[in-house]
């Protein structure tokens, strides 16, 4: 018979005295995989804002192991019992492997590193990591540092491992090689929580399946008989079930030679080699990177011109050298940052002024045209409703703050456009808004450069699909070789 490990009934819990999960009730058994899908990221951020132990319960109970938690225990409860592994490492990067798993399950007060040499020795080796005990953390691959992070877990003795979005910054090949080691820490004892988006894993790997949608459970099933076509129709608002990998958006391919907006011709940067590849008006380009690295070495063409070392980029057919993003920007190339609802945006400013703010590069004196003012109010009264102009985004939520985000650019008509994981945000109506107005720009004759290190994301949207590895590039096939 199973024993309950973790509960929650009628729970309620805030994000800046805002009410964000208003009614959920879950059971967690010993050694279960739970799954969790949300309908929107502030649903998962307060969830595991939570599970980190950062705030307490507005209202509902909390049982641990049969025993009710008082609140204003919740907090330290959930500390000492949970562990919480994401995107963000939360290994010590000043201290070798051996000493992160140790030093805090180590009661004694004195540090022992030949003692924790041999503990961390036998714990790695049961566990199949190959990874030497004194290898210093900031050394460690991500999939090394989560299969560390999972070790250090359970030598803590804690009771729960909650897993976000894993799909979001682990390779395929990689998910597998964690997925062997949480069995093996199943069957020590542990349970897992895993949040996550409608992604393979969350069906596959799970036992139990939670739905949360406008902040309350909807229920909780078994993932063999959840339909998940179904289930992405609902939580995305979609009156057709579509799969998620197969959504498509936006034109067929028609740029011709004479219609190419722009051009990398054999560039060479200190860590990419012989990239080429055009991109015509109305055009995506999907470039996936193997090495998240290399994403940066790409950003880095626009913000220093001088890091190519050899070949040409040409936007419409002519040679372009420039310095810095300033230049670029002249020249028709908008850059988007990953999550641009987040870091592309002035919070404390109104829509419109957000919209405006893009255009005064191209229209001197803008703020004193009323003309070109107006057409900014008709098109956020186009795009987001009737009275949204003057408002201040702080107050609005992050779909629209997306469609904010991207909107401006259809407004400022860039020649390019180059998106940084545009797909990276596990909020299912974030991911629509972003296809919803990819498919405006294109219409409107802007190219799109999708830089994606997610291989599932290149799935996302129609258009070429370029493969980078190591700085070369390299055909689907030869992404991983085994």
């Amino acid at each position: 018979m199973k024993k309950e490990l973790f509960a929650l009934e009628e729970a309620a819990f805030k994000e800046n005295d805002k009410e964000v999960i208003r009614g959920l009730t879950m059971h967690l058994y010993e050694k279960d995989i739970y799954g969790i899908i949300c309908d929107s990221i502030d649903e998962r951020d307060a969830l595991l804002n939570f599970f980190k132990g950062r705030c307490e319960l507005s209202r509902g109970r909390m049982r641990l192991r049969h025993n009710l938690v008082k609140n204003g225990n919740v907090s330290q409860s959930l500390g000492r019992e949970f562990a919480v592994i994401e995107k963000k490492s939360k290994l010590l990067t000043s201290l070798s492997v051996m000493e992160n798993i140790c030093i805090f399950a180590d009661r004694d007060n004195i540090v022992r590193k030949r003692k924790y040499y041999g503990m961390t020795r036998k714990y790695l080796e049961y566990f199949d990591i190959a990874v030497p005990p004194d290898k210093p953390v900031q050394s460690l691959s991500v999939k090394e540092r989560v299969a560390v992070e999972l070790v250090k877990s359970y030598v803590e003795n804690k009771s729960v491992i909650v897993l976000a979005d894993l799909t979001g910054f682990l390779q395929e090949n990689e998910l597998i090689q964690i997925y062997r080691l949480l069995l093996k820490l199943q069957q020590k004892g542990q349970s897992f929580i895993l949040m996550e988006t409608l992604d393979d894993i969350v069906f596959s790997w799970t036992n139990q399946l939670l739905i949360i949608k406008n902040g309350k459970n909807l229920g909780c099933f078994e993932p063999a008989f959840v339909d998940r076509q179904t289930l992405y129709a609902f939580l995305s608002g979609r009156q057709e079930a579509e799969r998620p990998r197969e959504v498509r958006h936006g034109l067929e391919r028609k740029a011709g030679t004479d219609d190419r907006v722009f051009r990398m011709e054999k560039v060479c940067t200190p860590n990419l080699k012989n990239l080429s590849f055009s991109a015509g008006r109305g055009e995506v380009v999907k470039i996936f990177f193997a090495n998240a690295g290399n994403v940066e070495d790409f950003r880095e063409i626009f913000m220093d011109g001088s890091r190519i070392t050899s070949g040409a980029v040409y936007v419409e057919e002519r040679p372009v050298r420039c310095r810095n993003i300033r230049e670029w920007r002249r020249r028709g190339l908008r850059y988007s940052a990953e999550m641009p609802y987040k870091s592309m945006l002035i919070r404390d400013m109104t829509v419109v002024d957000n919209f405006m703010l893009e255009l005064a590069e191209k229209v001197r004196f803008l703020w004193l045209l009323p003309r070109y003012k107006r057409s900014v109010y008709q098109y956020i009264d186009s795009i987001l409703g009737e009275g949204m102009a003057n408002r201040k985004l702080r107050n609005l939520s992050p779909d629209v703050l997306q469609k904010i985000g991207l909107g401006k650019y259809y407004l400022a008509a860039p020649k390019v456009l180059i998106c940084e994981n545009p797909f990276q945000e596990v909020d299912l109506h974030i991911r629509e808004v972003t296809l919803e107005m990819f498919a405006k720009l294109r219409e409107r004759g802007i190219a799109i450069i999708a830089l994606i290190t997610n291989l599932s994301d290149m799935n996302l949207m129609e258009g070429s699909n370029i493969y980078i590895r190591n700085g070369d590039s390299v055909e689907e096939s030869e992404i991983y070789p085994l």
